[in-house]
């Protein structure tokens, strides 16, 4: 669903520049605003409200907290940061002094 909704969503912004256009030279400009930014507003609540992206986000967090991106340490960075870290000074120490 997530597919068909986004072909839609491209389909949406060449048909949608059109329709403006035409709809702001018979309606005005302000009517028109109002109307794009209710139909954006219900976008936005559909896609909030949507459970297939809300399942997205769990996923997402799951895989997060079993890499350990999540976890903190008593100095504040991340098990990953700290790799990165220490990938950096062998990097430089290589360059620099080695």
């Amino acid at each position: 669903m997530i597919g068909t909704v986004s072909a839609l969503s491209m389909v949406g912004v060449a048909l949608g520049a059109t329709v403006v256009g035409l709809v702001v030279a018979d309606v005005g400009l302000v009517a028109t605003l109002v109307v794009m930014g209710g139909i954006y507003l219900a976008l936005a609540v559909v896609m909030v409200l949507n459970p297939e992206l809300r399942a997205m986000d769990v996923l997402g967090s799951s895989r997060d907290d079993a890499c350990g991106r999540q976890q903190r340490t008593r100095s504040g960075s991340s098990p990953g940061s700290r790799n990165v870290e220490r990938q950096a000074d062998r990097i430089i120490n290589h360059q620099f002094i080695g």
